[in-house]
């Protein structure tokens, strides 16, 4: 085991993950629990997940080493000067593109997290997901109150009284007088 911790290959890994770990500007502060179960648990409890908000419960500065808290804190209020001008309708900016702008803002151009690829956005894919999910259950919900107010008709007590009705006129027996129907 010792050996491993001498070869030139380990000590050029591990050179390279402090340089990079020394070049991060922001961290998050979610411990273990990945921000995927995070997105998930917001869903399910019916809340709205965007990127700023997931952000906000990722990112807290109480929990952030102090070489972190001042990036945060200016990204945060970024965020938040340009999530309270996107609600005035000062800018047309979506929650991800103010999101992405502000993460994105390092002067370089390059992302201010530990990712350099392009990830696929799954912010919104639970959440959309469900919301599609109520769409169809409420229109089958529509269909299948029609569908018994239908049958409740063919059903009800006068269908009764007027399939009984044809059966005793089958059988020459006096008829069942039926009230008039209302469908006002």
């Amino acid at each position: 085991m010792c050996t491993h911790f001498t070869k030139d290959a380990f000590k050029n890994k591990s050179a390279r993950g402090r340089k990079s770990a020394a070049s991060k500007k922001i961290n998050h502060s979610s411990g273990n629990k990945s921000h995927t179960s995070i997105e998930y648990e917001l869903v399910q409890d019916g809340k709205p997940c965007d990127p700023l908000i997931l952000f906000e419960l990722t990112h807290d500065p109480e929990k952030m080493k102090s070489k972190f808290k001042e990036n945060l804190k200016n990204m945060k209020g970024e965020m938040d000067k340009m999530k309270e001008a996107a609600n005035k309708g000062e800018i047309s900016d979506s929650p991800e593109e103010i999101y992405y702008k502000c993460r994105n803002a390092g002067g370089d151009g390059e992302c201010l997290g530990k990712r350099r690829r392009k990830a696929p956005q799954t912010h919104y894919s639970l959440y959309q997901k469900k919301e599609k999910e109520t769409a169809e259950l409420k229109v089958r919900l529509a269909a299948v109150e029609k569908e018994n107010k239908r049958l409740k008709k063919q059903t009800g007590p006068d269908a009764m009284k007027k399939w009984l009705n044809a059966y005793l006129a089958q059988q020459g027996m006096p008829l069942i007088e039926l009230p008039v129907e209302n469908d006002a």
